[in-house]
């Protein structure tokens, strides 16, 4: 709140809707007096596109907070209304088959939605290679007959064919070097990427 006031940084739709309750106030009210600009009840409903997934792309951490981003056209899926949702952009050709690159995906986190993934579900997994770099990923998960669980790349790429093994005593947490985060729960394909 500290950063707001003093102008450090804008507050977001989301933060207002708590101001307002705070100070008993309209949200409209609210968003007029710090903005300047009307409020749109639109607004409140829409996906922020937060980062990209993209396999084989490692960077030093994956840090998507999700007050930033970009307010998108996608509206937010009403059967998770409340749980804090998320998009990320699709870059590459490791999910191809189904999400080609430029896809939204509409994702909640683990921790929010309380329960494990489900074989079958997408997810976004993140992977730590050997120098410590930090590759985040979608992929489906399945569970073999064996009990095993594995993350799969649908892709028609000769690149991405090799699925990637999830620890048999911990599949959802990261034993080894692959830990999922979240679960994609709606993806919206886009003829041209603007994110």
């Amino acid at each position: 709140m500290t950063n707001i006031i003093t102008g450090q940084r804008e507050i977001h739709v989301d933060e207002m809707k708590i101001v307002a309750d705070y100070i008993q106030w309209d949200l409209s009210k609210v968003y007029e007096a710090l903005t300047g600009n009307e409020l749109r009840p639109a607004m409140l409903d829409k996906i922020k596109v937060v980062g990209a997934v993209e396999a084989g792309a490692y960077q030093e951490a994956i840090s998507w907070d999700l007050d930033d981003g970009k307010i998108s056209p996608i509206d937010k899926d009403s059967r998770y209304q409340d749980v804090p949702q998320f998009g990320l952009e699709v870059r590459g050709n490791s999910m191809n088959e189904i999400y080609p690159p430029g896809t939204v995906l509409v994702c909640v986190k683990l921790y929010d939605l309380g329960r494990n993934p489900r074989p079958k579900e997408k997810v976004i997994a993140y992977r730590r290679n050997e120098q410590g770099l930090v590759e985040a990923t979608v992929k489906e998960l399945r569970q073999m007959e064996d009990g095993t669980y594995w993350l799969w790349p649908r892709s028609h790429d000769p690149q991405y064919q090799e699925p990637l093994p999830l620890s048999f005593d911990d599949p959802f947490g990261d034993a080894e070097d692959i830990s999922i985060h979240a679960v994609v729960i709606k993806a919206v394909i886009n003829e041209i990427s603007d994110f």
